[in-house]
């Protein structure tokens, strides 16, 4: 009783032994190709390279750390390109590198992790797509020893989602997301310093992307057309590119803070600008760090009504800057008027020169639904508006809501005659001791 239990244990054991090299198998091929299982692979310096991979592997595909105890060290030149029986990988620790174009077009692959020990994608500075155009991978998890990807990393990855940055990236790398028209979350880590060029470029279903405090650079295209922002929290940021928000369709409000002090290429005055052709931007705040508000920065934008600029340190306001178009409804300048007339404004900006402008006014972090003395809400005060009041309170005409606290010009809750008198004193420019004229 006692061998034949030994025995079926002995047996058991052999048996999984045998399922294992069955997997793990390392053979030779008639073309003197080596193989283990179905991974094609060369061994140089005693460090295996993973170089190909079966056509008839499918499902979720393990890599072994070593074979025939030499470790795997890297996922060479287009290992896996075009396997899309594989809907998995596992990589093992032992991998340094992943070579150019290793998971390219691999589209069954619905996941990725990629592990710590990776410190390397792409050996070679190339037009590789590394992971690109996997059109059914949906998520990401990028290892903490890749300091930025390589450009076109994952470029038309149409079906990914959720993309999770490692510990220790410094860069988003060039058309890193380009076309990845699904992604709706990114993860981003403190110590990341740039968002590179075109980076979430056409990003369309991105809707919000919380910056880390370390990010200073947005270069050029980076969320060019991403119609799915509609605010953009800018934090610490100090140089946004050329075109960096250009086309951003859905893009309503840009608050540029304090710290930003460069926007597009002073170089380079016929590339596009930063917030170029974005058609609901309707309120703009910008900061006082910046010298000239650039070419083109906000050309084609033509649905900008408010504008709040701190006087900061501008000097020049460039051409076509904000165009011809005599959208804009009122100007907001923190500084008085004097100091606003000491600012070189450029030819073909219009939009800006036709607007109502408010002095010594700072923005204060939200932008006004409103003029106080606007009471036909039509971005400036006229005699129209005393007549709308006196008309209101002879009940021949109905205001709204946001028309009466416009109206209310003395605050005290009621619209009656004396607002009216107020705002035709306003008018000929007596003191009224009314904040009339400020924002609501």
């Amino acid at each position: 009783m006692f061998r034949k239990t030994n025995f079926k244990i002995i047996a058991a054991v052999l048996a999984v032994l045998l399922l294992i090299s069955s997997v793990f198998a390392v053979s030779v091929s008639a073309d003197d190709k080596l193989y283990c299982g179905d991974l094609e692979y060369k061994v140089e310096d005693g460090y295996v390279i993973i170089t190909g991979i079966s056509k008839y592997a499918s499902g979720e595909i393990q890599i072994p750390a070593t074979i025939d105890e030499c470790p795997v060290v890297e996922i060479g030149n287009g290992a896996f390109w075009d396997c899309d029986t594989m809907t998995s990988v596992v990589i093992p620790d032992s991998v340094k590198v992943i070579s150019e174009d290793a998971f390219r077009e691999c589209d069954g692959l619905t996941n990725l992790e990629i592990p710590d020990s990776v410190v390397l994608i792409n050996k070679y500075d190339s037009l590789a797509a590394t992971f690109g155009f996997c059109k059914n991978l949906k998520t990401v998890v990028l290892g903490d020893g890749i300091q930025t990807l390589p450009y076109n990393a994952f470029i038309g990855c149409t079906a990914l989602e959720t993309v999770e940055f490692g510990a220790n990236m410094k860069s988003t790398g060039d058309n890193a997301f380009t076309d990845c028209t699904l992604l709706k979350e990114v993860k981003l880590n403190e110590g990341l310093e740039t968002i590179s060029g075109s980076a979430f470029l056409g990003c369309e279903s991105l809707t919000e992307l919380v910056l880390p405090d370390s990010v200073k650079t947005i270069e050029g295209y980076a969320f060019s057309g991403c119609d799915g922002l509609v605010t953009f929290d800018f934090n610490k940021v100090e140089n946004i590119g050329v075109c960096a928000f250009g086309e951003c369709a859905g893009l309503t409000e840009v608050i540029i803070p304090d710290t930003v002090k460069v926007v597009g290429n002073p170089d380079d005055v016929f590339t596009a600008g930063a917030f170029e052709s974005c058609n609901s931007l309707t309120n703009v705040a910008v900061g006082g760090g910046i010298e000239s508000i650039p070419e083109r920065m906000f050309l084609a934008s033509y649905k900008i009504k408010n504008l709040f600029i701190d006087k900061g340190v501008l000097k020049l306001i460039d051409e076509y800057a904000f165009g011809s178009y005599d959208n804009i409804e009122n100007v907001y300048f923190s500084g008085t008027e004097e100091e606003w007339n000491q600012i070189e404004i450029m030819p073909n900006n219009e939009a800006l020169l036709g607007a109502n402008i408010v002095f010594e006014t700072e923005f204060t972090g939200t932008f006004p639904k409103g003029i106080l003395g606007d009471a036909d809400n039509n971005g400036s005060i006229t005699i129209k508006d005393a007549t709308s009041i006196q008309k209101y309170v002879a009940k021949l005409i109905a205001v709204d809501e946001e028309a009466l606290k416009a109206a209310d010009v003395n605050s005290d809750g009621k619209v009656n005659v004396k607002d009216a008198t107020a705002i035709q004193k306003y008018l000929a420019k007596i003191d009224t001791g009314l904040a009339i004229g400020g924002m609501i």
